[in-house]
């Protein structure tokens, strides 16, 4: 099972600061939850990716953010 490691879960984090218009207010908890989100999208077959929808965006556009690869391991824990 491919999951998130830190370094994708402090990805997540900035980009939900920069980007979810309440993403400054997110903790440690939400963050691990939109990780999920991208692991779930691993394991049906899809890249590292989740999206924000469009009423909680700054641009008011749904934006979908994919994660490199080095923010994913094979196995272990988060």
């Amino acid at each position: 099972m491919q999951q998130v490691n830190q370094k994708g879960l402090e990805r997540i984090a900035a980009i939900l600061k920069e980007r979810h218009i309440h993403g400054a207010q997110f903790g440690a908890d939400n963050v691990i939850a939109w990780a999920h989100d991208v692991e779930y999208q691993l394991d049906i077959g899809n890249p590292p990716a989740f999206e924000i929808p469009r009423h909680a965006t700054l641009s008011g556009l749904v934006e979908e953010h994919e994660l490199p690869n080095d923010c994913i391991n094979d196995g272990g824990t988060i």
